[in-house]
């Protein structure tokens, strides 16, 4: 039977040493799908990008093919735009502040590398709803001569009326299902309550049940944790700094409301768990084990060669 041979290109040999080694199966995770943000506020995406470690930049762009605009780089200077935490080499997660009606539209995290060969990989995007400023007049929000009520503005420009939505049933979302941050950096958990208005807080706690631990509350001192935006009343996110590995487990942002015996729940987020990843540079336990085994092969390979030289 006669042997076929192909010769491959560089291109083409480079995309399978990287499959070989397993650096193509990086993932880019951006877990929040839509976002609804006050104009003037802070906005927070989210973006992590996991697997085998590839050289190469991670850029966000707001929209699509050649007329997608460039929002952030590491490289340049963006205004009004700054990553969370620069130290992490997994979490590309950025903060636009002053949000405008401008920024409304869908965004996407994208992984570049090697682009002489144009290997992509990009989030799946997520939507940015701007709402009017409160007190904004509601005629000045929608088209000239829509109602309150009619269609909103055409992409890129997506409003909502503060008033749009009221009466619905109570929602608490938590939009990030797994996070994971490395130890001394910033952690950022979204929260977002929309539907019926309620007189009460919205808290977040660590755990559940009567062992709960209380992590915010707009009353009171929490060391290392602060709120993204405290001038909405939709956005409960917050910012916990400087990560330890006790900051591990699952956060539920809970709204409560107010009763005669203190504040009771009334609806809980579905939880966000929280993995700790020790600090750049700390041994993992994967170098533990690795060289555990590699003490192992090199003490069998010398008690083999001794047993051979025994006569």
């Amino acid at each position: 039977m006669a042997t076929s041979w192909t010769i491959l290109g560089l291109p083409q040999l480079l995309v399978l040493l990287l499959k070989a080694s397993g650096a193509v199966g990086q993932e880019v995770v951006q877990p929040q799908a839509v976002i609804e943000v006050q104009a003037g506020a802070t906005l927070i995406l989210g973006c992590s990008v996991m697997g085998a470690t590839l050289r190469g930049p991670v850029k966000w762009f707001l929209g699509e093919g050649p007329a997608r605009k460039l929002i952030y780089a590491e490289i340049g200077s963006f205004e009004r735009v700054l990553r969370t935490n620069k130290d992490s080499n997994t979490d590309f997660s950025i903060a636009i502040q002053n949000v405008t009606q401008a920024d409304a539209g869908t965004y996407y995290c994208v992984k570049q590398r090697f682009p002489w060969i144009k290997l992509l990989e990009h989030g799946p995007g997520t939507q940015v709803v701007v709402k009017a400023p409160a007190g904004f007049p509601a005629e000045e929000w929608f088209q000239s001569g829509d109602e309150p009520g009619g269609d909103l503005l055409p992409q890129p420009f997506i409003f909502v009326h503060p008033n749009r939505g009221r009466g619905q049933e109570l929602t608490v979302v938590q939009p990030q299902d797994v996070v994971e941050v490395r130890a001394g950096a910033t952690l950022i958990l979204g929260c977002s309550v929309t539907g019926t208005t309620l007189p009460g807080p919205v808290k977040w706690f660590l755990g559940e049940g009567p062992a709960r631990k209380l992590v915010y509350a707009e009353i009171g001192s929490f060391e290392r944790v602060l709120r993204t935006d405290k001038a909405s009343n939709t956005n409960f996110s917050i910012a916990i700094q400087n990560v330890t590995l006790e900051d591990a487990g699952t956060y539920y942002c809970v709204k409560q409301k107010k009763d005669l015996g203190g504040d009771k729940d009334v609806k809980t987020g579905p939880g966000t768990r929280v993995a700790v990843n020790r600090p750049e540079g700390f041994p993992s336990l994967a170098f533990w084990m690795g060289l555990f085994l590699s003490k192992i092969v090199v003490t069998s390979f010398l008690i083999c060669l001794l047993q051979k030289k025994k006569p």
